[in-house]
């Protein structure tokens, strides 16, 4: 293998590390929200008659 090879491989492992950092914590964060919007009441609509009384 010739070291500009080399060098290409280990350039893409790295990109491909860096996705994953910052992939995995944004995953577990949006699983861990999902729940939490069930919690919340929804908000109550203004319909156009109530909005011109």
């Amino acid at each position: 293998m010739s070291l500009a090879t080399a060098m290409i491989r280990e350039r893409t492992q790295a990109t491909i590390l860096a996705y994953l950092d910052v992939f995995a914590p944004c995953a577990i964060f949006a699983f861990l929200f999902i729940p939490l919007t069930f919690s919340f009441s929804p908000g109550k609509a203004i319909s156009a008659a109530t909005a011109q009384n």
